[in-house]
């Protein structure tokens, strides 16, 4: 059925996956030769002609069918069932009329595709004793009636355009799917692990890396506080505040707050700019109201010019209210930094609540968030493969896409040849796909996962274990900003529990590996960039002198480490 349903929304479709040449010889294979002249007659007169060489047959048989009146052999060279002989007349000799003589040609042909494999239009011609223009005639009507299928081919140098039976080319592209599916090698979990985990860190200048960071995340909603928490400094080595706020300012992307404190980051080209932005009034307060309608009227503003809206008062404090509402954004991050740490600078003294101030003030120009242009499926499925590489229903609820929608578009690009469908990881649901243009790259590297160790936060949107994979067995912990994973080849070889104050070891031989490398991430600021000393009171008693041998400096029964 879903072959079926397949076929009928390809009718239109011009680049559908061709069958392989194994597929296709493997259909048109013959399952046994005639055993008699009567299975031999039998088979000619299902089969329509036959040329000298094409059957293992002794030529006796054929004479003696002549013999009794019952084959018949043409001047063509091609032996028939008498049967038959007025319908090949009808094709062979001089017709009535040019669309007599295509409508008796058409089943004549057909039963050649079917039963002695493609050919092409001289080919044909010279089979029957045609003009080669009349034979491409005859093919080119059973293309248009879907009885056959032409593409174009190339041997020797020569290109030409070959002609198959609709039927078996159909089938010799089930075929070749099925081949396709079966070449593949399942890999473990930690092997697609190890290749998501690849693609954190980068050699490249921070600014580079920020971006590639923002735009392989686009529209991934998080916590406010984990992107600068975690997720940038994971990305972009020396990461500083300035450099968020600087591509910022470039308007390639803006952030949005939704009600709940989570935070996007939005390609300017997604807005649509043709709507006008949605404010509910009924749920703002008069002083938030009368600063929305301040911006629906002048467009972007600074906060410094629109002082008067509220009668001299500062609309700071107003802005950040509709910011939390997710109404309102601004050219930089300031104004997210000033709402994380609010409490914070309550309670600071006069001098660092007015430095604030200022900074806020000198934040950039507010504008009103517009509306966004609706993602189609494929975009969405875009999105999804830049992603994580594989789709499947794990990850298409990580993306939240709309598996069944996907999937009824996926099972046509396989047909086409856009997707490759396998069992690539083992853990995931059974349909998984792979972009045909990166499936040789993708299914290298999970044959042969990296290596390379890596520190990163559970909480990280790149972490997979425990989100897109189950935990393996003894290697299970809470995704959690607290804790920070050590990976190697995928596999979580050890980890740092409530911020640091915990240990635990999962490959004891890896430890000082994975100790040094913590020590020089943590002082870099990739892991926990916001403390500035890490404290460890709970360790395996095997670890002390690794932790020493790796700065950690002991004080009582803990172990800190200092930035």
């Amino acid at each position: 059925g879903i072959h079926s349903a397949v076929e009928d929304a390809l009718k239109k479709e011009k680049q559908l996956l061709e069958p392989g040449a194994a597929q296709l010889s493997r259909v048109q294979a013959r399952g046994r030769l005639p055993e008699n002249r009567e299975q031999l007659h039998s088979l000619l007169m299902a089969e329509g002609d036959l040329a000298a060489g094409e059957l293992d047959v002794p030529v006796e048989w054929l004479e003696e069918l002549s013999a009794e009146g019952r084959a018949v052999y043409l001047e063509q060279g091609l032996w028939i069932a008498a049967e038959q002989q007025e319908e090949y007349r009808a094709v062979l000799e001089n017709p009535e009329s040019e669309a007599v003589w295509l409508e008796a040609a058409m089943p004549v042909i057909r039963r050649m595709l079917r039963y002695r494999g493609g050919a092409g239009a001289l080919q044909t011609a010279r089979r029957y004793g045609l003009c080669e223009g009349e034979a491409e005639r005859v093919l080119q009507a059973l293309c248009e009636s879907e009885e056959a299928v032409a593409r174009e081919e190339t041997e020797d140098g020569r290109t030409e355009i070959r002609y198959y039976h609709g039927e078996l080319y159909r089938r010799a592209r089930l075929e070749t799917l099925k081949s396709r599916r079966e070449e593949i090698a399942t890999c473990g979990p930690s092997a697609y692990a190890a290749l998501v985990l690849s693609r954190i860190q980068r050699t490249a200048p921070p600014e580079e890396c920020l971006k590639s960071a923002i735009v392989s995340l686009e529209g991934a909603e998080l916590p406010a506080g984990i992107w600068e928490e975690l997720v940038l400094p994971a990305r972009v080595k020396n990461y500083r505040e300035a450099l968020l706020d600087s591509f910022l300012a470039t308007g390639e992307y803006f952030w949005h707050m939704d009600g709940d404190g989570r935070l996007k980051f939005i390609s300017g080209e997604q807005v649509d700019w043709d709507t006008a932005p949605r404010v509910p009034r009924e749920l703002l307060t008069e002083k938030e109201r009368l600063v929305a309608e301040a911006l629906e009227r002048r467009g972007a503003s600074f906060v410094q010019g629109l002082g008067g809206v509220l009668s001299g008062e500062s609309p700071l404090d107003t802005m950040l209210a509709l910011m939390e509402k997710g109404i309102v954004r601004a050219d930089s991050f300031v104004p997210v930094r000033q709402w994380l740490n609010r409490e914070k600078v309550k309670k600071a003294p006069v001098r660092q609540r007015v430095g604030a101030r200022v900074k806020a003030l000198q934040a950039g120009r507010w504008d009103l968030v517009r509306p966004l242009k609706a993602l189609s499926v494929q975009e969405q499925m875009d999105r999804c493969f830049d992603r994580y590489f594989i789709l499947c229903r794990e990850t298409a609820a990580a993306c939240h896409l709309p598996w069944q929608e996907a999937l009824a578009l996926l099972r046509v690009q396989e047909y086409t040849g856009q997707v490759r469908r396998g069992y690539f990881v083992k853990g995931f649901s059974g349909a998984q796909f792979i972009r045909g243009r990166d499936f040789e790259r993708t299914t290298l590297a999970l044959r042969r996962p990296a290596e390379d160790m890596l520190w990163l936060n559970a909480a990280d949107p790149a972490q997979p274990w425990g989100k897109l994979l189950p935990h393996e067995q003894g290697r299970e912990f809470v995704n959690v900003p607290g804790t920070a994973v050590c990976f190697r080849g995928g596999v979580p070889v050890a980890l740092l529990e409530r911020r640091g104050r915990g240990l635990r070891v999962f490959e004891s031989d890896k430890l000082w590996e994975a100790l040094q490398l913590f020590a020089g991430e943590f002082r870099l600021g990739r892991i926990f960039p916001g403390r500035k000393r890490i404290v460890m009171k709970e360790y395996p008693a095997e670890a002390a002198e690794v932790l020493e041998a790796c700065g950690f400096i002991r004080e009582m029964q803990d172990y800190t480490l200092y930035r």
